[in-house]
Order: C-alpha cells, then structure tokens, then sequence
C-alpha cells in the first residue's frame, strides 16, 4: 500500500487511478467544501430569521435582504485572515456550542417526552417513512463524511500508527450520538419536530436563544477554516497564480485576491437565502458528491489496487454495497433537484 504517512486523498487517488482520478477527487473536494461553506450560511441565515421574526421584529422578519447582509457583514471581513491559526480558539469555542447545544437539546427533549403517554411513545417508535430513505442516506452521508481530511488528521498524530484505533473509538461514540440526539428528538416531538432541531425550543427561553447564538456566532467566526481550502485551490491554479503572486510568492495583486473571496461568498450567500429547505440541500450535497468520495471511490480504489488479493467476502461485500450506494446516491440527488425546482415555482 502507498505510504499514507504523507499522503492525502488525492495523491493516493492518483497513484492507483491516475490524474484523471486525482481530477475527480480535487473537483469532488472543492464541491464538498463550497457546500460545507454554504450549508453554514443556510444554517446561520435561517436562525437570525428565526430570532428576528420570534421577537417580533418585523421589518427584519423573512427579509432576504437583511440576512444576507448582516451575515456578509460577519463573515467578509473575516474571509481576508489568510493565516488559518487565528480560527484555533474559534474552532473550539465551536465545539464547545455544539456540546452546550447537545446538552440543552437533550434536557428539553427528556422533558416533552415525560409529557407523553405509553402509547404515544410506542406509537411514534413504530413510525417509518420508507419515501424517506433516500433523503436520510444523503444526509447521514454528509454527517458522517470525513475522508477529505483523515490523511491529514493522520499524517499530524504523533504516532500515525495509532490512529485506527482512535478513529474506531470515535465512530462508535458519534454513531451513539447520532442515535441518541435525533431519535430522541423525533420521540419528543413527533411530526412537529423542526427541521432545524434546535427551533423546537421555545425562543422565550432567553439563556437557551443565547447559547444557540453564540454556538451560530461561533460557526461564522469558524467559517474562513472551510473557505480556505476552496481559495487556495482557486490561488494555485494557473489562471490565478501568475496574476496574484510574483516569483517570490508574494502578493502583487491584494485587490484581486480580496474580490475573489467576496464573490464566491456573494455566490454562497445567494445560494443560502434563496433555499428552502436545509434538509433537502445537505441531502443534495450528501447523495452527490459525497457519496461519490466516501463509497463510490474507496471501492473502485480498493479493488483497483489490490484486484486478485481481494476475498470473496469483500468482493461479494463491495459488489453488493456498490450498485446500493450508487442507485440511492442518484435517487436522493433526483429526490432533491425535484423538490429544489418545485419549491421555486
């Protein structure tokens, strides 16, 4: 096998599909973090929308407009931070919003479900929308997508040696997480559950409206971290690099490199404001290109490289997971240009 100790998708891509596979993989992660940045801006829009119409703020309210400006006006400025380390303590800050918000969530979630009976919980156990699955399998994909960055994640341990170990540990403690939190969630409350979870929570709770905020802040503070990899990518490519950079690799062209950034936000935030549904676009990403990079591509790699060294059980296992993973990828992409399209008629 390739040594992964300083490898990343891409070279180990190239190396067992050739350049047109490290192309498609480099197309695939510009993509995937194009619609990270944007799934981010859709969550932040739709929560100021949220606060602004639940206090009854009604020039604000459903104002287009006003989100994205006020969103623009966070994540812009911040957009011009070339050097990645000043989003260290952002990024935790993030982390540390999202357990708050898990935690908050949970206790409001244990409480509406002390408020049902036996058989309202029963009965709400046994409710499976089977139209739905091609939808959870997008989304799930994109929860738990993370091939882009585990060479990375990798090659930065101490002892890389260790970090099967890790990952599996990780895995097991999500996979309860994700369990535990939106099944518990949908138990609570049922078909009224919101789309964006944390909207079930009563907005007269003052102290949980301002954890969540912080959380939002927190993510806008973090959003340069998913840009930059799109921005790099843009500032390496030959049409850019000469026109930006001298021999030297300084900035020759600070101007241009600023209006890059702000009109590929500009293009995100009109993305943001004008979807719909948040659950139908990381559906959308999720079915797309990340199914592509997290089933499709590790098994055409997998039996690229290693062909008659296969078992039969993995052979009959990738054969099978294959074609599944393929034909819901295109029906939840189908699934979500569809409703994209009725939604805007």
């Amino acid at each position: 096998m390739p040594n992964t100790q300083s490898m990343n998708l891409q070279k180990l891509t190239e190396k067992i599909l050739g350049k047109g596979g490290r192309i498609s993989v480099e197309i695939s992660l510009v993509i995937m973090q194009v619609g990270i940045c944007i799934a981010i801006l859709i969550f932040a829009t739709k929560f100021l929308n949220y606060v602004v119409c639940g206090l009854e703020m009604n020039d604000y309210c459903n104002n287009d407009y006003f989100l994205a400006i006020f969103t623009a006006m966070i994540v812009i400025p911040l957009s011009f931070i070339s050097n990645m380390h000043y989003f260290y303590y952002p990024s935790l800050l993030a982390t540390f919003f999202i357990f708050a918000n898990i935690v908050m969530q949970l206790f409001f979630n244990y409480q509406q479900i002390e408020t049902l009976t036996s058989d309202e919980i029963f009965n709400r156990m046994k409710v499976f929308n089977f139209s739905e699955l091609p939808k959870f399998f997008g989304v799930a994909t994109y929860a738990f997508e993370g091939i882009g960055c585990i060479f990375s994640v990798r090659s930065s341990m101490k002892k890389p040696s260790n970090f099967l170990s890790i990952l599996k540990t990780q895995m097991t403690l999500v996979t309860i997480l994700y369990a535990i939190f939106p099944g518990s969630s949908e138990l609570a409350y049922g078909q009224d559950t919101k789309e964006i979870i944390l909207f079930n929570i009563p907005i007269t709770y003052r102290i949980c409206l301002g954890v969540q905020g912080l959380y939002v802040l927190a993510q806008l503070f973090g959003f340069p971290v998913q840009l930059h990899p799109v921005v790099n990518i843009l500032e390496s490519s030959k049409t850019f690099k000469n026109i930006l950079f001298d021999k030297n690799g300084n900035n020759k062209n600070m101007l241009l490199r600023f209006g890059i950034r702000v009109i590929l936000i500009i293009f995100m935030l009109t993305i943001a404001i004008t979807t719909k549904s948040f659950n139908n676009f990381l559906n959308l990403l999720g079915s797309g290109v990340f199914v592509y990079l997290g089933y499709l591509l590790p098994i055409i790699s997998y039996h690229f490289y290693f062909k008659s060294r296969v078992s039969k059980i993995f052979t009959v296992f990738n054969c099978i997971a294959f074609p599944i993973s393929l034909v819901l990828g295109v029906i939840g992409v189908t699934i979500s240009i569809q409703t994209i399209i009725s939604d805007s008629e």
